[in-house]
């Protein structure tokens, strides 16, 4: 998962903050919306850029 991952860590953080300090779920809710933006663009432009799968080996023609 790579960078997305580390978006949905900080998510979660963010998350665990709004559970404890709950004066502070305006800043957390909108951390969170960008956090998982950001994981979700990072997981298309992966899923986009990554290397073509190879051809498969065929054996060679019998004579």
């Amino acid at each position: 998962m790579e960078i997305a991952g580390i978006f949905l860590i900080f998510a979660a953080l963010c998350y665990g903050v709004e559970l404890i300090f709950p004066y502070m779920a305006g800043y957390c809710e909108t951390l969170e919306v960008f956090y998982l933006l950001f994981a979700v663009l990072t997981l298309v432009f992966q899923v986009l850029r990554r290397d073509p799968s190879p051809p498969p080996v065929t054996a060679p023609p019998a004579k």
